[in-house]
């Protein structure tokens, strides 16, 4: 399947995508995340966060500052994306580049958790439970690496909410921990929610009443 994928990347993701219980299936998945990074392109007056990204790269590129000055001085809170950024700009000016390591990234936490969803549901793939797994597929979907932080901490968060969930793994909620303070600060708010379940389980009548308290105060 690898040398299918090197021929037309296309196939072997539709072929992952069908087989995520299969061996090398998620890296599969993972490899085509990175070859659409490889051929992103931009329609001119695009306003999507990639261009900012791009823009960074030539910036920091021919800066002298070091990162910590670059990022007090700059207007990001969330370090993992200024890092990933400063790192790429030390070897180019291309902002292509960058595309391809933030496609690396995302593209790891989304095949993680796409197989992993996918062999936890092995032998019930249903016609709804199929709906359920391509909603989940397209809620934060491939090429939401354009909006690298939030997309890619939406991803994260699950990787290592999932386990959890699934099978009491308390040791990968790590990962729901750094998510907020490294890759983007919103996920304060799923991290709160969190530890609220913690302390009170499942009592769904709390949960319904922060809900129609957000409805009308947040």
């Amino acid at each position: 399947m690898w040398f299918v994928y090197l021929m037309h990347p296309f196939s072997a993701f539709i072929w992952s995508f069908q087989n995520l219980d299969k061996r090398h299936a998620d890296n599969i998945l993972w490899m085509f995340v990175t070859f659409v990074g490889l051929t992103w392109s931009l329609v001119p007056g695009s306003t999507s966060d990639s261009v900012r990204y791009m823009a960074k790269v030539q910036k920091y590129h021919y800066s002298t500052l070091s990162f910590f000055e670059l990022y007090m001085q700059g207007d990001e809170i969330d370090v993992f994306s200024e890092l990933l950024i400063y790192s790429v700009s030390r070897f180019t000016s291309y902002g292509w580049v960058l595309m391809v390591f933030q496609a690396v990234v995302f593209g790891f936490f989304f095949s993680r958790n796409m197989a992993y969803v996918f062999r936890k549901l092995e032998g019930e793939m249903k016609p709804l439970v199929w709906i359920l797994f391509l909603t989940f597929f397209v809620i934060v979907p491939i090429w939401s690496f354009n909006g690298f932080r939030f997309w890619t901490a939406t991803h994260i968060f699950a990787y290592g909410l999932l386990p959890y969930l699934f099978e009491g793994k308390r040791k990968n909620l790590i990962w729901c921990f750094v998510t907020p303070f490294i890759f983007h600060y919103a996920f304060t708010v799923p991290l709160f929610i969190l530890l609220i379940f913690f302390v009170f389980r499942n009592r769904l009548h709390i949960y319904f009443g922060l809900f129609v308290f957000s409805l009308f105060f947040v």
